[in-house]
Order: structure tokens, then sequence, then C-alpha cells
């Protein structure tokens, strides 16, 4: 019944085979596994909140993409708990539990057509790309959000305002927005791959980091849509013998009184030494 709340504490719900069991309210599993037949299908209707603690349909279909409905995986023992795959996507996908113990795991699943909210623990990316309609959000200082295991892509694709909230290590980050802006909100994300911006309007506040390591160099690709707020970028120069660098900056319209600020500079008017017999 819509509105209705059912906590379950123990003992499986089972899924009719060739029918499809609807949750309207608010169901709570707090030790329990939603089981099926693969002709099995649960399906969380609009509004419904889906609280699972336990296995959501190792065999069967989920459906958990009408408007405003969410599911929680808030599963609280050792080993990964497994977000399931739904057909359509998640409108609302949020992620508890209460130590690293009880980190939750997406394998196949690909798209969240609204929000992203990790409340506890690590959620682990292992899809090749992973969809977000709308905001990611990190509720908690020990929630975290682990693309970089597996490298895998974030791909920001709504059409409302979307935001990133807390610190987040990105691997590879597309922003395809085709509504307001996206914006980083809080702590600051890094970018360790590539920020590619197809469209939209991104906001940076000053949350955005783009680092390169031993490992490869961090890049931001051609700009189709727009980014204000300041972006730092940190280049790796691997140890060895002191030496000259070339530099570029990476975007158009730079000077060198641009880097005055950041390095010791001789040789030419405006630096810090201009009467110095080499230009640095």
């Amino acid at each position: 019944m819509p509105g209705s709340y059912l906590t379950r504490s123990g003992g499986n719900i089972q899924c009719p085979d060739l029918d499809t069991l609807f949750n309207r309210g608010t169901l709570t599993l707090l030790a329990s596994d939603i089981v099926g037949l693969a002709t099995s299908v649960f399906k969380n209707e609009n509004d419904g909140i889906l609280n699972a603690g336990g296995a959501v349909l190792t065999s069967g279909v989920l459906v958990a993409s009408e408007n405003e409905n969410t599911v929680v995986y808030s599963g609280l023992g050792s080993g990964a708990q497994v977000v399931k795959k739904s057909l359509g996507g998640y409108y609302n996908l949020s992620i508890d539990g209460k130590t690293a113990a009880s980190q939750k795991s997406i394998v196949t699943m690909d798209t969240i057509l609204n929000d992203l909210k990790i409340n506890a623990t690590a959620l682990l990316i292992q899809a090749p790309t992973l969809y977000v309609g709308g905001s990611i959000t990190l509720a908690a200082s020990n929630a975290a959000l682990d693309v970089m295991t597996n490298q895998s892509k974030i791909t920001m694709n709504g059409n409302i305002a979307q935001s990133v909230s807390g610190a987040i290590d990105f691997y590879d980050l597309t922003i395809n927005n085709s509504g307001p802006s996206d914006a980083f909100t809080s702590d600051t994300s890094i970018i360790h791959g590539g920020l590619n911006i197809q469209s939209g309007a991104v906001s940076t506040a000053g949350f955005l980091l783009i680092e390169s390591d031993a490992t490869g160099d961090a890049y931001v690709g051609p700009v189709l849509g727009s980014i204000s707020g300041d972006v730092t970028l940190h280049r790796f120069i691997g140890a060895g013998a002191t030496g000259w660098r070339f530099m570029s900056a990476p975007v158009s319209g730079a000077t060198l009184s641009d880097w005055n600020d950041d390095f010791i500079t001789t040789g030419f008017p405006g630096s810090d030494f201009p009467t110095f017999y080499f230009s640095s």
C-alpha cells in the first residue's frame, strides 16, 4: 500500500515466478534477502523506498526506475553487498553502512537516473562506465566512491542542475549536461585521468584538482561547454638530475606574468631579476 511501512528481520521475501511483486511504501529488510527465479520481478513503484540489508534478486529482474523511488543498500555484514542491476537504471540510489567491512559494489549496473548518495562506507565501481543523471554526494566523513581501483569512468549526463559534493578521486569524468549547470560544491575532487566537458556549464568553486603522477598525465579535454572557477593542475616530474624543463600553459591567453608569482624568473622585463644574464 502507498505510504505503508514494513520491516522484516530474518526470513527471505520470495518473488513469485512469472509474476511481479510491487513495493509502493517503505520496505526495510534488516537481515533478509529478496529471492526469486529468472522470471521473477520486483518493482519499486513511484515514491517507494526499499532498504535492502541483504541480497536483492540474485536471480530475477529488479525495476527501480520509477520517478522518485529510492533503493538503499544498507547491509552491515562482512563482504561486499552487490548492487543489483536495475532494468532501466535506478532513479535514486543510496549507499549506507557502518564499517569498511560493509563495502558495496556495482559490478554491471551502469545507470542512475537521478541522485547517487553515499551515506557511509565505500562504493566500489567495477562497471566500465557509470552514468549519473543527478548529483553525487558523499554525506559522511567515512563515505567514499572508489573508481580508481578499476579505472572506471563517470559520466554526468542529466538535464537538470547537477553537483558533486565531497572529496572524490575520479579517473575519467565526463560532463554531458543538457540542463543548467554542473557544480563542485564542497571539498576538493581530483581528476587522475581526463576531464571531458561535452556540454553544460561547469562551476568549480575552486574544488577541482587535475593531478598527474608517475603512472600517467591527467588532462582537461576540449571544452565544448564552459568552465568557470579555479582549476588547480599538478604536473608530475620524475626524480633525476637537476636540469632544464620545458613548460607551457594548458590554456590559451596565458602569459609569463601569470606564472611570475609561482616561480623565480630571471632575465626579462617584469621578472624577479630582470638584469640577470640569462632568461629563466
